[in-house]
């Protein structure tokens, strides 16, 4: 039964622990109608600055953010295409809190500005290569995990639990 209960309490605390998206510029389900050259995404807790991975592609999968996500506590930043077209666009995210949790979503906003075009101007990331600089920012992210926190965390918990039977057989 203490078991139970620790089980419980811990599964609690770990859940109100984990860390959310609080805003987003553009917001969710928003539509734009001025150029726009950053996203900004805000967690409730603060973010690791290793890990931010923040991607904005349209409907044909052609990705429009720059390769590195600019971490500053709770904040994330990533630079995008100003040369975008007027469509709908889905920004995706995967973060890891500073305890050590994945936070991943995405979400949909349309960019309805007329006036840009598709041709990036000199010195303006193309899509193909923001495609690939993000690709590759991808698979390290997906190859950096946080295994040491995770044996950790299960280490600890089989301790407490060896402590707690051995309490209860002391007991009797």
């Amino acid at each position: 039964m203490m078991l139970t209960a620790l089980g419980l309490t811990l599964t609690a605390g770990s859940a109100r622990a984990h860390s959310q998206l609080d805003s987003s510029v553009p917001a969710a389900d928003a539509v734009v109608d001025t150029p726009l050259t950053l996203i900004t995404l805000t967690f409730n807790q603060q973010i690791g600055t290793a890990f931010a991975n923040v991607g904005l592609t349209d409907a044909a999968g052609t990705s429009w953010a720059a390769q590195v996500s600019k971490v500053e506590g709770k904040t994330v930043r990533v630079a995008v295409s100003p040369t975008m077209p007027a469509q709908k666009y889905t920004v995706a995210y995967r973060v890891v809190s500073d305890d050590g949790h994945p936070i991943t979503g995405s979400y949909e906003f349309t960019y309805a500005s007329g006036s840009a075009t598709t041709t990036a101007p000199s010195g303006a990331p193309s899509p193909s290569s923001v495609t690939a600089a993000g690709e590759s920012s991808a698979t390290a992210l997906s190859s950096s995990l946080p295994w040491p926190l995770i044996v950790a965390v299960i280490v600890l918990i089989g301790g407490a639990v060896v402590t707690l039977r051995a309490a209860t057989r002391t007991k009797r």
